[in-house]
């Protein structure tokens, strides 16, 4: 186990700060510019976060003044990923595939196109 030095104990808190001063606002702030999706705008406030802590001592250290530079921070990263969705090909997951079903002939017999429901389920 070892111990943080005093520049790093004193980084880790400016990050507990960034969150707890500006956190909740810079989320809503990120869902926003996302069309709603929180997932998404928690994970582009991590890396804002993460950016801030990697910055903190061209940060000043003082969480209270970083929230301009947070928000900025936020709208490129979400920038660039409307950037990568765009040039990122669909998803075939996402994409709604037409199913033709043909019916059963008639003289199969009820148990025929019991079978061709049961495939549907």
């Amino acid at each position: 186990m070892s111990l943080l030095t005093t520049a790093d104990d004193q980084r880790d808190r400016f990050i507990g700060d960034v969150y707890a001063l500006h956190g909740g606002s810079t989320l809503r702030y990120a869902s926003r510019l996302l069309g709603g999706d929180w997932y998404l705008a928690e994970d582009i406030l991590q890396e804002a976060v993460l950016r801030a802590w990697k910055h903190a001592s061209a940060l000043g250290m003082n969480a209270s003044e970083v929230r301009p530079w947070l928000w900025t921070t936020v709208r490129h990263l979400t920038i660039d990923h409307h950037r990568a969705e765009r040039r990122r090909p669909a998803d075939s997951t996402h994409r709604q595939v037409p199913v033709v079903l043909r019916a059963a002939r008639p003289e199969a017999g009820p148990e025929a196109r019991g079978a061709v429901t049961d495939v549907v389920r």
